[in-house]
């Protein structure tokens, strides 16, 4: 059991203070209809909840602050005002935050939190400062269905939920079709293999969590004495108790894959909790299993006759580290009814400029290792992945833009001629064409920043094709300059054309930022 959090906590308000992106009136007609309204101003030690004035931090005098131009503020008082709680669990830097059966997980060090069983990337890393864990407030309140605004002038923050937005569950559609991913996992890769799936199958997750874990020490197989031996060997001790075995909104959910490692040639018995107290009726479950060497053998199988229910397919085995490709393409010939995939006649295109300055894995130099991401020893460029990656969550075809003349893979030549090609203006012939352009209604466009500026022969594609009627998604990495001024350019560039404010991802994020580019395609409205 996770124990009580015994300091207080900080949420980050994640909005720049010099902007007022999030300005609010001082007092609107909405204010006045809310269900729900907290306010707290910097430097203040009192808050008013829904017109009661209280001290934010009792007997400490805690007041928000602005630090790093982000509003610090005590997570307690304002979970528990909202009607919700906290936890901490010392061992794991986990704060466990619930409210109205919703629960949100986030980590110390991690970019990675949870809502339910949702994954979700973060703009801020929570970190400890001053024995205060900060955390983020706006996906903290917004996942609990509350609205957040600042008014930079008067340096408010503002927390309410409105009576007209409160919907009553027992008249809502419940959501059905949908997929789950449940999975236990002893050392990652089974981890790994299920959000590979959650990804290609836009499907949600549910971890399995042993009310006991497994050490490193219960799981070593070869040590006669150990815990995973000893359940092998008495297999009335292989009851093993989870944290929950309780899906949120089980019924909505049509197709379930469910992984494991494989023990001795049948299912981790921790799934076993699982499938015994659900019923699978209705559902078509796909079991899946990592192993280094033993197959998925009869654990679907047994797994199946276990349930007693559901219409269980024969499943797949995945070697330890298993590439994200192969999984995706196995999810591919599934023929899943994914609502991420794109069900009407528009077409998606990934259009992108990279350039690696090596080929090699190996014994690279820091510039290259700085243009390049490693995926099973190939090596591609930083702005190549991305379009990978996007590709592959859209379901789009994809096109490189190359030069007629490659350009030179050495890092101190191919800076000097880009920086050459920049100074003239110039405009590199490209080796291909796209002949069916106007099939598309979507295209992703990519390339890095150099020099805070697009690639020329970025130019030479905005100009050689006519963009109009599209919507444009730009996307770059760079070192340290984001976008520039680039995507004005586009815009002046293609004035027809519907182009979008983008993604970009510093060239020191990329190798781990595949999280961050599917959840920001899948928030695409396409």
């Amino acid at each position: 059991m996770k124990k009580f959090l015994e300091f207080f906590m900080i949420l980050v308000f994640t909005m720049s203070i010099t902007t007022g992106c999030f300005a609010a009136e001082s007092e609107t007609e909405e204010n006045n209809t809310a269900d729900f309204l907290l306010t707290m101003q910097v430097g203040n030690p009192m808050m008013t909840v829904n017109g009661t004035e209280s001290e934010i931090d009792p007997g400490r005098g805690t007041v928000p602050v602005i630090q790093n131009d982000r509003t610090l503020v005590p997570v307690r008082a304002i979970v528990e005002a909202m009607g919700g709680s906290v936890n901490w669990d010392e061992e794991t830097q986990t704060a466990l935050l619930e409210l109205s059966g919703d629960i949100i997980t986030l980590t110390l060090g991690s970019q990675t939190a949870f809502f339910n069983e949702t994954a979700h990337t973060l703009d801020v890393t929570p970190v400890s400062i001053n024995d205060r864990t900060m955390l983020p407030i706006r996906f903290i309140a917004e996942s609990f269905q509350f609205d957040v605004e600042w008014d930079g002038e008067t340096q408010t923050i503002t927390i309410k939920k409105s009576a007209h937005e409160t919907t009553d569950p027992a008249v809502t559609p419940e959501e059905t079709g949908k997929t789950l991913v449940v999975y236990y996992s002893a050392t990652g890769n089974t981890e790994e293999v299920a959000n590979y799936i959650a990804a290609a199958a836009n499907a949600d997750v549910f971890e399995l969590e042993p009310a006991d874990p497994y050490t490193s020490d219960d799981l070593n197989w070869t040590d006669e004495s150990s815990r995973v031996v000893y359940e092998h060997d008495n297999p009335d001790e292989r009851d093993v108790e989870l944290v929950s075995a309780t899906v949120p909104n089980w019924e909505s959910y049509d197709t379930v894959f469910i992984g494991y490692p494989i023990w001795w040639g049948i299912a981790a018995w921790p799934v076993d909790g699982f499938v015994e107290a659900n019923d699978f009726t209705g559902k078509t479950v796909i079991p899946f299993c990592t192993s280094s060497s033993s197959g998925l053998g009869e654990s679907g199988q047994l797994l199946a006759d276990m349930a007693g229910t559901g219409n269980w397919l024969e499943g797949i085995r995945f070697r330890s580290g298993a590439s994200e490709s192969d999984v995706t393409a196995w999810v591919n010939t599934l023929g899943l009814d994914s609502s991420s995939e794109n069900t009407s006649d528009s077409k998606t295109l990934v259009v992108y400029f990279s350039m690696p300055e090596t080929t090699e894995p190996d014994n690279m130099t820091e510039e290259e290792a700085n243009s390049t991401v490693v995926i099973d020893g190939e090596v591609l460029g930083n702005t190549q992945y991305m379009a990978y990656v996007i590709a592959e969550n859209t379901g789009a075809d994809i096109f490189r833009i190359e030069p007629e003349t490659p350009y030179p893979t050495d890092h101190d030549t191919l800076v000097d001629q880009a920086a050459e090609e920049q100074d003239n203006n110039a405009r590199p012939a490209i080796k291909d064409q796209i002949e069916n352009l106007a099939d598309y209604d979507t295209v992703f466009l990519g390339y890095p920043n150099w020099w805070g500026d697009m690639p020329m022969i970025l130019y030479s594609f905005l100009e050689q094709y006519d963009l109009s009627g599209k919507t444009v998604i730009p996307f770059n990495t760079h070192g340290g300059s984001g976008f520039s001024n680039t995507i004005n350019t586009i815009r002046s560039l293609e004035p027809e054309a519907d182009v979008l404010d983008g993604l970009s991802i510093s060239r020191n994020q990329i190798q781990d930022a595949e999280a961050e580019i599917v959840e920001w395609v899948n928030g695409l409205d396409i």
